[in-house]
């Protein structure tokens, strides 16, 4: 990463910068068993599957900005930003069947390759005045954001790996643009000890797939949104305060849940849905917040309403399990969730955070509901011991987790690193870490039922890992 400023005069700053990042992995020994039962519990057919391949992902990122500020109040300002992100995450996904029981012969290899380029503008002007003695401040602005999206997908199923065919009837090369065109003006006062935010943003989507290979078909839609947020708030003390809220939220679907590209593995077909449409929720949420010198945190209750919400389900077709995305889902989710800092000492810290939730999942398409409890927590300790030695130790654990159509089991991981700084103003950091290094694998579980049949699917991968990082600062920021 680099980030680089100047500034001419107090009243303007300008900055730019950018980062880089690639990943390039072997998945290696994934291993799963599927078994499938029909509604009296009698199982119908089972199967291993040991999976492999590459994955190589590349992220960058440039952006500008340009700071203003207006007569001697450094609050009433004008700020004019661009960014720009570009991706490219290739996956070549190999599988190979095993341990075949009541099934019809299966063809041993299954062979998919995937290339998903995205590219991402974004066009941002925001104007902030403080007026009445500081007491009330309007902000508004304008934002522009242009997505060009390329998928590339294909795969066959073969006696033995080789090269995939270049006229294989089930690839997809398709195109897919999103431009998002908003709007919005905010309204802050400070009453001490009251404080209340009030905005509204008007959004302009435009969609659009073009299908160059593929059976999908091309379209355009148009989406107009006003999306409002309020808040009120009272301060006992400037680091102690209770804090009502309501918001609504706008989620756009992916090029992945978007592509209809079939990927076979063997009995399972993943595919995208073309005609999906923007998500709407309403959050309305309270929070109590106290920061001491030595203890302090906040503790959170937030309800939130998903309507057209994208579910990802699936349904059999003979022997195959299809899995595919809706906006069939009207999802409702209660969490009260925590966060904990305390400061053991002036160089040991210790930090807990959790949530639970129950969340409830329905849909009159699909005449499917299914709702129950969930929740994660997670530990963080540091001390800076010795000669500056930084430890720290860190862990945490999801729970169980549900969907429209079944649940699966949670997930865990925990880490111990070491590190230190060097050169004249420690700006040389050098950390040795490793994770979730007790067990060479871990062990998940999924259950799904729908209509027709039950399937339970137990799977394993190696999550360890041990790392090397240096990383190197120098110059310093304006701002």
């Amino acid at each position: 990463a680099l980030n680089m400023s100047w500034e001419p005069n107090e009243k303007n700053l300008f900055t730019w910068g950018g980062s880089l990042m690639s990943v390039n992995a072997k998945i290696k020994d994934a291993s799963s068993k599927t078994s499938l039962f029909d509604k009296a519990g009698m199982l119908q057919w089972a199967y291993g599957m040991n999976s492999g391949g590459k994955l190589n992902t590349l992220g960058a990122t440039a952006n500008a900005s340009y700071r203003h500020v207006f007569g001697s109040d450094d609050a009433h300002r004008l700020l004019i930003g661009y960014q720009f992100n570009f991706g490219n995450n290739l996956l070549d996904f190999n599988t190979e069947t095993h341990g075949i029981e009541n099934y019809p012969v299966l063809l041993p290899w299954t062979i998919n390759h995937n290339n998903n380029i995205t590219r991402e503008h974004t066009m941002q002007v925001d104007y902030s005045n403080p007026f009445g003695t500081g007491k009330h401040t309007l902000d508004a602005g304008a934002k522009v954001i242009l997505r060009h999206n390329l998928g590339r997908s294909n795969g066959y199923v073969t006696d033995l790996p080789g090269k995939v065919p270049a006229d294989n009837p089930n690839n997809v090369d398709v195109n897919q643009d999103q431009d998002v065109y908003a709007g919005y003006l905010s309204y802050t006062g400070n009453f001490d000890p009251v404080s209340v935010v009030a905005g509204i943003r008007y959004e302009h989507t435009e969609m659009s797939m073009d299908f160059k290979k593929g059976q999908g078909r091309n379209f355009t839609s148009h989406l107009s949104d006003w999306v409002p947020n309020a808040a009120v708030s009272y301060n006992f003390s400037p680091a102690h305060s209770l804090r009502l809220a309501y918001q609504m939220r706008i989620s756009r679907p992916s090029i992945d849940q978007l592509n209809p590209y079939r990927m076979t593995v063997n009995t399972e077909i993943q595919t995208g849905n073309p005609d999906l449409t923007s998500e709407r929720s309403n959050l309305i949420s309270l929070t109590y917040t106290n920061f001491g010198r030595i203890m302090g945190g906040n503790v959170k209750i937030e309800y939130a309403r998903t309507s057209n919400n994208i579910v990802n389900y699936s349904y059999f077709e003979d022997m195959y399990r299809i899995s595919t995305f809706g906006n069939y889902g009207l999802t409702s989710r209660t969490t009260l969730s925590g966060f904990l800092n305390i400061n053991i000492t002036q160089k040991m810290t210790l930090s807990l955070n959790g949530e639970v939730n129950y969340t409830d999942i329905r849909s009159k398409q699909l005449d499917q509901r299914n709702s129950g409890w969930g929740g994660n927590y997670g530990i963080s300790w540091s001390w800076t011991g010795p000669w500056d030695m930084k430890f720290n130790a860190y862990g945490g654990h999801a729970l169980h987790m549900i969907d429209l159509q079944g649940w699966s089991s949670g997930w865990y991981y925990y880490g111990l690193g070491v590190g230190k700084d060097f050169l004249k103003n420690k700006s040389l950091h050098v950390t040795l870490s490793a994770g979730n290094f007790l067990t060479s694998r871990q062990f998940f579980k999924s259950h799904m039922r729908t209509a027709d049949a039950i399937q339970n699917t137990n799977f394993s991968n190696k999550v360890w890992s041990v790392g090397l990082s240096v990383s190197w600062e120098f110059g310093n920021m304006k701002e």
